[in-house]
Protein backbone atom coordinates (compact mmCIF):
# COMPACT_ATOMS: atom_id res chain seq x y z
CA UNK A 1 0.00 0.00 0.00
CA UNK A 2 1.37 3.58 -0.75
CA UNK A 3 0.95 6.26 1.07
CA UNK A 4 0.00 9.75 -0.09
CA UNK A 5 0.45 13.20 0.93
CA UNK A 6 -2.02 15.50 -1.38
CA UNK A 7 -0.92 19.32 -1.21
CA UNK A 8 -3.25 22.12 -2.66
CA UNK A 9 -6.98 23.05 -1.51
CA UNK A 10 -8.60 23.68 -5.46
CA UNK A 11 -7.10 21.17 -8.01
CA UNK A 12 -6.04 18.99 -5.51
CA UNK A 13 -8.99 18.76 -3.66
CA UNK A 14 -11.39 18.49 -6.83
CA UNK A 15 -9.19 15.98 -9.05
CA UNK A 16 -5.79 14.46 -6.94
CA UNK A 17 -7.89 13.24 -3.54
CA UNK A 18 -10.76 12.10 -5.27
CA UNK A 19 -8.59 10.27 -8.16
CA UNK A 20 -5.67 8.71 -5.33
CA UNK A 21 -8.78 7.73 -2.86
CA UNK A 22 -10.14 5.54 -5.62
CA UNK A 23 -6.95 3.59 -6.69
CA UNK A 24 -6.12 -0.12 -4.81
CA UNK A 25 -3.14 -0.01 -3.71
CA UNK A 26 -3.10 3.37 -2.76
CA UNK A 27 -4.24 5.26 0.63
CA UNK A 28 -4.58 9.29 1.15
CA UNK A 29 -2.29 9.62 4.31
CA UNK A 30 -2.43 13.37 4.87
CA UNK A 31 -3.20 16.24 3.30
CA UNK A 32 -2.12 20.08 3.24
CA UNK A 33 -2.70 23.34 1.90
CA UNK A 34 -1.56 26.90 2.76
CA UNK A 35 -3.62 27.53 5.91
CA UNK A 36 -7.32 27.72 4.19
CA UNK A 37 -8.38 24.82 6.22
CA UNK A 38 -10.07 23.93 2.71
CA UNK A 39 -8.43 20.45 2.99
CA UNK A 40 -9.26 19.83 6.63
CA UNK A 41 -12.86 18.79 6.00
CA UNK A 42 -11.53 15.39 4.53
CA UNK A 43 -11.83 14.22 7.77
CA UNK A 44 -7.74 12.93 7.23
CA UNK A 45 -4.77 14.40 9.02
CA UNK A 46 -4.27 17.98 8.15
CA UNK A 47 -1.14 20.04 7.83
CA UNK A 48 -1.38 23.62 7.57
CA UNK A 49 1.48 24.14 5.61
CA UNK A 50 3.32 21.84 2.79
CA UNK A 51 6.46 21.98 4.46
CA UNK A 52 4.71 20.29 7.67
CA UNK A 53 3.07 17.74 5.47
CA UNK A 54 6.78 16.83 4.09
CA UNK A 55 8.50 16.88 6.85
CA UNK A 56 6.40 15.13 9.58
CA UNK A 57 3.55 12.91 7.73
CA UNK A 58 4.25 9.30 7.29
CA UNK A 59 4.04 8.89 3.60
CA UNK A 60 5.69 7.03 0.76
CA UNK A 61 4.91 10.03 -1.93
CA UNK A 62 3.19 13.57 -2.32
CA UNK A 63 0.93 14.51 -4.76
CA UNK A 64 1.64 18.57 -5.88
CA UNK A 65 -1.50 20.34 -7.31
CA UNK A 66 -0.25 23.77 -5.86
CA UNK A 67 0.15 27.05 -7.71
CA UNK A 68 3.77 27.02 -10.37
CA UNK A 69 5.17 29.17 -7.52
CA UNK A 70 5.60 26.44 -5.29
CA UNK A 71 6.64 23.14 -7.59
CA UNK A 72 10.31 23.76 -7.13
CA UNK A 73 10.75 24.17 -3.64
CA UNK A 74 8.16 20.84 -2.47
CA UNK A 75 9.65 18.57 -5.17
CA UNK A 76 13.01 19.72 -3.80
CA UNK A 77 12.29 19.05 -0.01
CA UNK A 78 10.11 15.69 -1.44
CA UNK A 79 12.69 14.37 -3.18
CA UNK A 80 15.15 15.12 -0.12
CA UNK A 81 13.10 13.10 2.06
CA UNK A 82 13.09 9.85 -0.85
CA UNK A 83 9.55 10.60 -1.51
CA UNK A 84 8.26 9.58 -5.10
CA UNK A 85 6.63 12.73 -6.77
CA UNK A 86 3.34 13.15 -8.88
CA UNK A 87 3.49 17.14 -9.71
CA UNK A 88 1.20 19.38 -11.38
CA UNK A 89 1.56 20.85 -14.69
CA UNK A 90 3.26 23.51 -16.12
CA UNK A 91 6.03 22.35 -13.68
CA UNK A 92 7.42 25.19 -11.88
CA UNK A 93 7.57 28.92 -13.34
CA UNK A 94 10.58 28.74 -15.61
CA UNK A 95 12.86 27.03 -17.74
CA UNK A 96 15.43 27.05 -14.80
CA UNK A 97 13.13 25.79 -12.42
CA UNK A 98 12.17 22.56 -14.65
CA UNK A 99 15.71 21.55 -15.85
CA UNK A 100 16.38 21.76 -11.73
CA UNK A 101 13.89 19.51 -10.37
CA UNK A 102 14.53 17.38 -14.00
CA UNK A 103 18.10 17.09 -12.76
CA UNK A 104 17.34 16.66 -8.90
CA UNK A 105 15.08 13.90 -9.83
CA UNK A 106 17.82 12.07 -11.72
CA UNK A 107 19.66 11.54 -8.87
CA UNK A 108 17.68 9.28 -6.38
CA UNK A 109 17.94 5.82 -7.32
CA UNK A 110 14.37 4.37 -7.70
CA UNK A 111 12.38 6.88 -7.43
CA UNK A 112 9.18 7.83 -9.31
CA UNK A 113 8.21 11.40 -10.42
CA UNK A 114 5.33 12.32 -12.85
CA UNK A 115 4.17 15.36 -14.22
CA UNK A 116 0.11 16.40 -14.40
CA UNK A 117 -0.34 15.98 -18.42
CA UNK A 118 -3.18 13.72 -17.91
CA UNK A 119 -4.31 14.52 -21.53
CA UNK A 120 -2.17 11.52 -23.01
CA UNK A 121 -5.17 9.56 -20.95
CA UNK A 122 -8.08 10.52 -22.78
CA UNK A 123 -9.57 8.32 -25.03
CA UNK A 124 -9.41 10.37 -28.25
CA UNK A 125 -6.19 11.58 -28.16
CA UNK A 126 -5.17 7.41 -27.57
CA UNK A 127 -7.04 6.67 -30.45
CA UNK A 128 -5.08 9.76 -32.38
CA UNK A 129 -1.46 8.11 -31.49
CA UNK A 130 -2.92 4.57 -32.49
CA UNK A 131 -3.64 6.30 -36.17
CA UNK A 132 -0.47 7.69 -36.31
CA UNK A 133 1.33 4.71 -35.06
CA UNK A 134 -0.69 2.64 -38.12
CA UNK A 135 0.07 4.93 -40.94
CA UNK A 136 -2.98 5.65 -41.45
CA UNK A 137 -2.50 9.27 -42.38
CA UNK A 138 0.90 9.03 -43.86
CA UNK A 139 3.67 10.62 -42.48
CA UNK A 140 2.78 13.17 -39.86
CA UNK A 141 3.51 16.79 -41.29
CA UNK A 142 1.48 19.26 -39.18
CA UNK A 143 -0.68 19.29 -36.00
CA UNK A 144 -3.40 21.93 -35.37
CA UNK A 145 -5.19 22.77 -32.35
CA UNK A 146 -7.99 25.57 -31.00
CA UNK A 147 -8.55 25.40 -27.84
CA UNK A 148 -11.18 28.35 -26.91
CA UNK A 149 -13.09 28.54 -23.61
CA UNK A 150 -15.35 31.30 -21.96
CA UNK A 151 -14.13 30.11 -18.47
CA UNK A 152 -12.47 33.74 -17.71
CA UNK A 153 -14.44 35.53 -19.76
CA UNK A 154 -16.50 37.30 -17.22
CA UNK A 155 -14.08 40.63 -16.43
CA UNK A 156 -15.78 40.33 -12.83
CA UNK A 157 -13.95 37.07 -12.27
CA UNK A 158 -11.91 37.28 -9.25
CA UNK A 159 -8.27 37.95 -9.53
CA UNK A 160 -6.03 34.86 -9.08
CA UNK A 161 -2.21 33.58 -9.74
CA UNK A 162 -3.74 33.00 -13.42
CA UNK A 163 -3.70 36.38 -14.09
CA UNK A 164 -0.23 36.97 -12.69
CA UNK A 165 2.98 36.25 -15.28
CA UNK A 166 5.28 36.17 -12.33
CA UNK A 167 3.12 33.28 -10.58
CA UNK A 168 2.77 31.30 -13.87
CA UNK A 169 -0.43 32.93 -14.79
CA UNK A 170 -1.44 33.13 -18.62
CA UNK A 171 -2.91 30.34 -21.35
CA UNK A 172 0.98 29.75 -22.55
CA UNK A 173 1.00 28.14 -19.14
CA UNK A 174 -2.08 26.73 -18.36
CA UNK A 175 -2.82 25.68 -21.94
CA UNK A 176 0.00 25.08 -24.11
CA UNK A 177 1.83 23.46 -21.76
CA UNK A 178 -0.50 20.69 -22.33
CA UNK A 179 -0.68 20.86 -25.92
CA UNK A 180 3.01 21.24 -26.64
CA UNK A 181 3.43 18.16 -24.28
CA UNK A 182 0.52 16.43 -26.09
CA UNK A 183 2.16 16.96 -29.63
CA UNK A 184 5.21 15.64 -28.41
CA UNK A 185 3.87 12.50 -27.09
CA UNK A 186 1.95 12.09 -30.43
CA UNK A 187 4.59 12.55 -32.79
CA UNK A 188 7.55 11.78 -31.11
CA UNK A 189 9.48 14.66 -31.90
CA UNK A 190 11.37 17.02 -30.68
CA UNK A 191 10.80 21.36 -30.03
CA UNK A 192 13.27 23.03 -32.50
CA UNK A 193 12.08 26.82 -32.31
CA UNK A 194 8.77 28.57 -31.37
CA UNK A 195 6.89 31.75 -32.46
CA UNK A 196 3.96 33.36 -30.37
CA UNK A 197 1.88 36.70 -30.50
CA UNK A 198 0.13 37.49 -27.19
CA UNK A 199 -3.32 39.66 -25.64
CA UNK A 200 -4.62 40.38 -23.01
CA UNK A 201 -8.34 40.74 -23.02
CA UNK A 202 -9.39 41.90 -19.90
CA UNK A 203 -6.68 44.09 -18.18
CA UNK A 204 -7.92 44.15 -14.66
CA UNK A 205 -9.52 42.21 -12.29
CA UNK A 206 -10.47 42.67 -8.72
CA UNK A 207 -9.21 40.66 -5.88
CA UNK A 208 -10.21 39.38 -2.84
CA UNK A 209 -10.26 42.41 -0.61
CA UNK A 210 -11.96 43.83 -4.14
CA UNK A 211 -8.85 45.89 -5.43
CA UNK A 212 -8.22 46.12 -8.47
CA UNK A 213 -5.11 44.61 -10.29
CA UNK A 214 -3.66 44.94 -13.21
CA UNK A 215 -3.51 41.29 -15.22
CA UNK A 216 0.02 40.55 -16.75
CA UNK A 217 -0.84 37.28 -17.90
CA UNK A 218 -2.08 36.50 -21.79
CA UNK A 219 -5.75 35.54 -21.69
CA UNK A 220 -5.04 34.89 -25.73
CA UNK A 221 -2.51 33.17 -27.60
CA UNK A 222 -1.37 32.06 -31.26
CA UNK A 223 1.46 30.12 -31.73
CA UNK A 224 3.84 28.24 -34.12
CA UNK A 225 6.42 25.79 -32.91
CA UNK A 226 8.38 24.07 -35.23
CA UNK A 227 9.07 20.31 -34.42
CA UNK A 228 11.74 17.43 -35.03
CA UNK A 229 10.98 15.91 -38.30
CA UNK A 230 9.39 18.79 -40.19
CA UNK A 231 6.35 18.51 -38.16
CA UNK A 232 4.87 21.74 -37.48
CA UNK A 233 2.31 22.77 -34.17
CA UNK A 234 -0.08 25.41 -34.58
CA UNK A 235 -2.28 26.37 -31.90
CA UNK A 236 -4.67 29.46 -30.74
CA UNK A 237 -5.36 29.17 -27.51
CA UNK A 238 -7.75 31.35 -25.20
CA UNK A 239 -10.01 31.48 -21.90
CA UNK A 240 -11.99 34.81 -22.80
CA UNK A 241 -14.03 34.01 -25.57
CA UNK A 242 -17.63 34.53 -24.24
CA UNK A 243 -20.43 31.85 -25.47
CA UNK A 244 -17.33 29.59 -26.98
CA UNK A 245 -15.96 26.18 -25.62
CA UNK A 246 -13.79 24.25 -28.13
CA UNK A 247 -11.04 22.20 -27.61
CA UNK A 248 -10.01 20.70 -31.49
CA UNK A 249 -6.78 18.83 -32.66
CA UNK A 250 -6.39 17.73 -35.97
CA UNK A 251 -3.74 15.88 -37.46
CA UNK A 252 -2.30 16.48 -41.19
CA UNK A 253 -0.42 13.62 -43.13
CA UNK A 254 0.90 13.68 -46.32
CA UNK A 255 -1.92 10.41 -46.89
CA UNK A 256 -4.83 11.71 -45.14
CA UNK A 257 -6.40 13.67 -41.97
CA UNK A 258 -7.59 13.14 -38.52
CA UNK A 259 -9.52 15.74 -36.33
CA UNK A 260 -10.73 15.35 -32.74
CA UNK A 261 -13.40 17.42 -31.02
CA UNK A 262 -12.34 16.94 -27.55
CA UNK A 263 -14.82 17.65 -24.88
CA UNK A 264 -14.07 20.61 -22.04
CA UNK A 265 -17.42 19.07 -20.23
CA UNK A 266 -19.30 16.15 -20.04
CA UNK A 267 -20.11 14.85 -23.51
CA UNK A 268 -18.60 11.85 -26.16
CA UNK A 269 -15.39 13.13 -28.17
CA UNK A 270 -15.85 13.05 -32.09
CA UNK A 271 -13.27 11.77 -33.70
CA UNK A 272 -13.18 11.56 -38.05
CA UNK A 273 -10.14 10.41 -40.36
CA UNK A 274 -10.00 10.87 -43.73
CA UNK A 275 -7.05 9.65 -46.60
CA UNK A 276 -6.41 10.20 -49.94
CA UNK A 277 -8.17 6.96 -50.83
CA UNK A 278 -11.41 7.61 -48.92
CA UNK A 279 -11.63 11.35 -48.14
CA UNK A 280 -14.57 10.87 -45.83
CA UNK A 281 -14.88 8.15 -43.57
CA UNK A 282 -17.65 7.69 -41.01
CA UNK A 283 -16.60 8.77 -37.30
CA UNK A 284 -14.89 6.05 -34.58
CA UNK A 285 -16.97 5.80 -31.83
CA UNK A 286 -15.51 6.41 -28.56
CA UNK A 287 -16.54 5.87 -24.84
CA UNK A 288 -18.31 8.83 -23.46
CA UNK A 289 -16.42 10.49 -20.31
CA UNK A 290 -18.06 8.36 -17.36
CA UNK A 291 -19.78 10.55 -14.80
CA UNK A 292 -17.94 12.65 -12.89
CA UNK A 293 -17.69 15.90 -10.51
CA UNK A 294 -14.91 17.39 -12.71
CA UNK A 295 -14.61 16.61 -16.32
CA UNK A 296 -10.52 15.91 -15.92
CA UNK A 297 -10.99 13.34 -13.21
CA UNK A 298 -10.95 10.21 -15.50
CA UNK A 299 -8.17 10.24 -17.14
CA UNK A 300 -6.13 11.97 -14.18
CA UNK A 301 -7.25 8.91 -12.09
CA UNK A 302 -5.55 7.06 -15.27
CA UNK A 303 -2.44 8.92 -14.71
CA UNK A 304 -2.18 8.31 -11.19
CA UNK A 305 -2.52 4.67 -12.47
CA UNK A 306 0.40 4.12 -14.28
CA UNK A 307 2.14 6.41 -11.50
CA UNK A 308 0.91 4.06 -8.74
CA UNK A 309 2.10 1.53 -11.10
CA UNK A 310 5.93 2.21 -11.80
CA UNK A 311 6.24 3.14 -8.19
CA UNK A 312 4.87 -0.68 -7.36
CA UNK A 313 7.44 -1.53 -9.93
CA UNK A 314 4.54 -4.13 -11.37
CA UNK A 315 4.71 -2.82 -15.16
CA UNK A 316 5.90 -0.74 -17.61
CA UNK A 317 4.74 2.68 -17.95
CA UNK A 318 5.49 4.06 -21.35
CA UNK A 319 2.90 6.61 -21.36
CA UNK A 320 3.45 7.84 -17.88
CA UNK A 321 4.71 11.97 -18.68
CA UNK A 322 8.31 12.07 -16.48
CA UNK A 323 9.79 14.93 -15.30
CA UNK A 324 12.05 15.04 -18.16
CA UNK A 325 9.03 15.29 -20.39
CA UNK A 326 8.05 18.23 -18.22
CA UNK A 327 11.44 20.25 -18.92
CA UNK A 328 11.43 19.24 -22.56
CA UNK A 329 7.80 20.87 -22.78
CA UNK A 330 9.43 23.90 -20.63
CA UNK A 331 12.07 24.79 -23.36
CA UNK A 332 9.29 25.10 -26.25
CA UNK A 333 7.45 27.36 -23.54
CA UNK A 334 10.76 29.64 -22.52
CA UNK A 335 10.63 30.16 -26.08
CA UNK A 336 7.27 31.77 -26.86
CA UNK A 337 7.52 33.40 -24.05
CA UNK A 338 10.46 35.10 -25.56
CA UNK A 339 8.94 35.25 -28.98
CA UNK A 340 5.86 37.29 -27.37
CA UNK A 341 8.14 39.62 -25.40
CA UNK A 342 10.99 40.06 -28.37
CA UNK A 343 9.05 38.95 -31.50
CA UNK A 344 10.36 36.60 -34.52
CA UNK A 345 11.12 33.01 -34.02
CA UNK A 346 12.85 31.91 -31.07
CA UNK A 347 15.45 28.69 -30.56
CA UNK A 348 14.05 26.10 -28.16
CA UNK A 349 17.40 24.50 -27.19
Amino acid sequence: MIRFGVIGAGYGRAVHLPALWSLPGAVVAAVADGGSGRMAVTDLPYFQSWRALVEHATIDAVSIATPPALHAQIVAAALSRGLHVLCEKPFGRDRAEADTMARAAAVPAGLVTAIGYQLRYEPGLRALREILSEGRIGRLRRIDVTWVTSGRADPSRPWGFQHDASAGGGVIEGYLCHSIDYALWLSGQEPRRAWARTDILIGQRADAAGVARVVTAEDSADAVIELSGDVLLAARVTNCQPGRDLHRIALAGDGGWAELDQPLRAGTPRLSVGTIAAPVQAPIDLPAAPPSADNRLPAFTLLATDFLAAVGGDLPTPDLPRFADGARVRRALAALHRSATEGGWQDCA
